[in-house]
């Protein structure tokens, strides 16, 4: 079927039917602008499917359930839920897509999953990753692949003889076998006509017509003209809880949990509303915004992600004056008027501080940053003062007096060094931007080392006045040091859904040499006051024994539960 078919399907009201005739023209041409066009339409009918919900097994049923269905429209919701879960959820995903004729919206997984490090030692998932890769053949995942290959082949050209580097030899193997796959790009006649036919379409609404603005509406438009104006949010909340509007009632349990932990009921309730209402309340904004990475506070947009086919234009939206924290690939767009509100540049949520989900005081759904390209730009928009928190890649050996320039408000930092074999005989790299580090009020480090080589206490030792936190994503604990009332409180944060150090490892010498593996930390701990475990289910009993007679010189530990015996 040809595009001009595609096309007056989709202005027939037929998406599905548009939809898949456009991917089939585009894996004839593999043109790149008529694959912008597919990725418009489809963003433009995404608000009329609901997004996937659940965790686990859960979302795992749903992700099946939906993929069966076959359908284009909302196929985003596949992709950006592709992610959550475990290794074995995210490889049968990608089997799954590959069951699907090639759709250029796949190409929207490329960068994504090239900076998931939480699958670094996961093989299998990245074979299978390559094949969906080959499968859609889309010449525009090139370039991406070209920077993972030269970032893997560094570190085995810089470190010829280690014997640990398992991960980066099969890396670059699929990946030079991935790049070898991918077509050269075509192109589609009259692009131009397309593209407005396509601005046609879209400039309709694709549900019914909004309802004819109410008092609400206008008390809203006065909230996002003043984000910090509380009594003018507090009116906004009222009106909307006088009438019975479910965002009344999400945004007074957002209030009340800023003062008070919600019970479960509330909890549940808030969760509820918010999943049955999320696209409304995105508004403008969510054709601009990554599926489920978008966050409220007081009932209002804070933090989110743009897509990767998100324009400067976009954040012209009104929903975006109260977000405060934002990421986006195209780091020239930070000093959009709209955003007035924006204090915090990267990923990392900070959730209520009583969470149980991620770090003290911050949680990690996904591992994005800014690259060293894109900080050196966000240093000359200008930002200034009120820019607080920013994630970024460092260079070995960079010169970090420009962001010091840039920004110097900063009290929560994340970096990333950007090689990959860190050992206590490396830690002299991270020497030149301890001073600037130790002004901080905390301090994120990002897969700088896993749990064999990490020498905790060199770094806190250095950061006598800072909280610091370690996170690495092969499974290992998340670490945060704390400082409170002069004392060092360690809590560690154990990510494992299966609970421990063995994580499900069998008896014998491999579960030895694996919980040896994952506590090589604990030999290099910083002189603490107090360590206590944060934990998503309970322990094996045999490593809750290991972990008290490697922590018995330690005062004031508390052990992490353990399972009962059956």
């Amino acid at each position: 079927m040809t595009i001009d078919a595609g096309l007056k399907k989709v202005e027939a009201g037929d998406w599905e039917g548009g939809l898949a005739a456009l991917a089939a023209a585009w894996s004839k041409t593999r043109c790149a602008k008529l694959a912008g066009e597919i990725d418009r339409l489809s963003a433009h009918a995404l608000a009329s499917v609901p997004p996937l919900a659940g965790e686990g097994k859960a979302l795992q049923k749903a992700w099946e359930d939906r993929c069966a269905e076959g359908k284009l429209v909302g196929v985003e919701h596949l992709l950006t839920g592709i992610r959550d879960g475990t290794a074995v959820h995210v490889r049968a995903r990608f089997d799954r897509l590959r069951e699907r004729a090639p759709d250029p919206r796949v190409t929207q997984l490329v960068p994504l999953f090239a900076n998931e490090l939480h699958f670094r030692s996961a093989k299998p998932v990245w074979t299978a990753f390559f094949k969906l890769v080959a499968h859609t053949g889309d010449p525009r995942a090139n370039k991406t692949l070209q920077k993972l290959l030269r970032a893997t082949q560094k570190v085995l050209d810089e470190h010829p003889h280690a014997d640990v580097l398992y991960f980066e030899q099969h890396m670059a193997k699929q990946l030079t076998q991935a790049i070898a796959k991918l077509p050269d790009e075509g192109a589609a006649d009259d692009i131009a006509k397309i593209k407005k036919r396509v601005d046609a379409i879209i400039k309709k609404p694709f549900a019914a017509a909004a309802a004819a603005p109410s008092d609400a509406d206008a008390l809203f438009d006065a909230v996002l003209a003043a984000p910090s104006d509380a009594q003018a949010l507090r009116v906004w909340v009222d009106s909307l809880v006088e009438a019975g509007d479910d965002r009344g009632t999400f945004a007074m349990l957002q209030l009340a949990e800023e003062q008070r932990e919600l019970s479960k009921a509330e909890a549940k309730q808030a969760a509820k509303l918010l999943a049955a209402n999320r696209l409304k309340w995105l508004g403008q904004a969510g054709s601009a915004l990554e599926d489920k990475t978008a966050t409220f506070r007081r009932g209002l947009l804070d933090s989110a992600r743009l897509a990767k086919r998100a324009k400067r234009a976009d954040l012209a939206a009104p929903e975006f004056r109260s977000v405060a924290q934002l990421w986006g690939r195209d780091a020239s767009v930070f000093d959009h008027e709209n955003l007035v509100s924006l204090r915090r540049l990267g990923t990392c949520a900070i959730p209520n501080p009583r969470s149980t989900t991620g770090p003290v005081g911050f949680d990690y759904p996904q591992y994005h940053y800014f690259d060293w390209d894109e900080v050196e730009v966000l240093c000359g928009l200008k930002l200034g003062k009120r820019i607080t928190h920013l994630e970024m890649e460092l260079p070995e050996g960079c010169d970090v007096s420009a962001v010091k320039k840039a920004f110097p408000k900063l009290d929560t930092v994340l970096v990333s060094y950007s090689f990959s074999i860190s050992g206590t005989s490396k830690l002299g790299v991270f020497e030149p931007i301890m001073a600037w580090l130790s002004g901080m009020r905390d301090v994120i480090f990002l897969n700088i080392m896993d749990s064999r080589a990490a020498d905790d206490g060199w770094f806190v030792d250095r950061l006598p006045e800072s909280n610091v936190h370690f996170v690495y994503g092969g499974g290992e604990l998340y670490r945060s040091y704390l400082r409170r009332a002069g004392k060092l409180d360690a809590v560690f944060t154990d990510t494992s859904s299966k609970g421990g150090f063995s994580d499900g490892r069998p008896a014998g010498h491999e579960r030895d040499n694996w919980i040896k593996h994952r506590m090589g930390f604990l030999s290099r701990l910083p002189a603490v006051s107090s360590l206590s475990f944060r934990q998503r289910s309970t322990w094996p009993a045999a490593d809750v024994e290991d972990l008290a007679k490697r922590t018995k010189k330690l005062s004031n530990v508390t052990l992490p539960k353990a399972k009962k015996p059956k």
